[in-house]
């Protein structure tokens, strides 16, 4: 627990770009206190930890997950540059970032499971990408650096075009989609919840692509690429991969929310269609 609480204690501080010295005040405690804090050396005690999730207005179940679901508004939006709080972005994945670590956050996962979390953290900062970044799960993300760590696992032999599903396979899914599901929670019909899930898609996991719910079997969902796509030059091998991953995620979703058909893929000219295996 005491790591968990270290890495949530940085990620937090560094999110808003304060100074140990300001953060320690904040918790009425000292700089050296904090230190040790953060080196996972103490541990707070829970009446600081409750005052910490009221005053960032967190889910407390962050302590038990080592997650931060989201904070202030969730909503993305797309700027040619980026830099949030005290992280350092490098300048080739700080621009047109339409994605977010939600999104991101099975394929860390599932290099942990292959690689090991300090392998993986290793290749985090090989990008120059602080570790602690994908902590909070809103934090913006831009696809090529998704695609780096996508090509990297297909390079090493742990990701093909057969196996993508596995990626989700060994996540928590009701975890992973817990903050876009609460929002259609009160929603008893199965089909108007998906419907709103695809609604929630441009809030909660990416702008890079829209998607427009048709609700036919012969085409559930429509996704198609946004403009600023082009830009960004991605490898062909890693948009069959994005269309595989976005179908393996909506069959993830199905099973969450009791839809018991499975959806496939098909490309269509500006992204993909989604419909439905009977």
């Amino acid at each position: 627990m005491h790591k968990t609480s270290a890495t949530l204690l940085r990620s937090l501080r560094k999110h808003f770009g304060l100074y140990q010295s300001t953060f320690a005040d904040y918790l009425e405690t000292t700089q050296g206190t904090l230190s040790k804090l953060e080196a996972g050396q103490l541990e707070l005690s829970a009446m600081q930890w409750v005052s910490i999730c009221m005053r960032f207005n967190l889910d407390p179940n962050c302590l038990s997950t080592g997650l931060i679901e989201s904070i202030g508004n969730s909503c993305i939006k797309l700027e040619s540059t980026s830099k949030v709080g005290n992280f350092k972005i490098p300048k080739n994945y700080s621009y047109l970032m339409g994605s977010t670590v939600r999104t991101a956050t099975p394929i860390i996962n599932y290099a942990k499971e292959k690689m090991g979390k300090d392998k993986t953290n290793e290749f985090l900062q090989s990008l120059g990408f602080d570790p602690d970044y994908f902590i909070i799960l809103s934090h913006p993300l831009n696809l090529k650096f998704i695609e780096k760590i996508v090509l990297q696992l297909v390079t090493m032999g742990f990701i093909n075009e057969g196996n993508v599903e596995k990626i989700l396979n060994l996540n928590n899914n009701h975890r992973i989609h817990s903050f876009a599901l609460e929002s259609i929670r009160i929603t008893k019909n199965k089909k108007n919840k998906l419907r709103y899930f695809t609604n929630t898609i441009k809030d909660f996991y990416e702008i890079n692509t829209s998607y427009e719910y048709v609700g036919e079997s012969s085409c559930l969902i429509k996704a198609h690429n946004a403009k600023h796509i082009e830009e960004l030059n991605l490898s062909s091998e890693f948009q069959n991969f994005r269309q595989k991953f976005n179908e393996a995620h909506f069959n993830s979703i199905n099973k969450i929310i009791g839809i018991d058909h499975k959806v496939t893929s098909r490309k269509n000219t500006t992204g993909w269609d989604l419909y439905a295996v009977c």
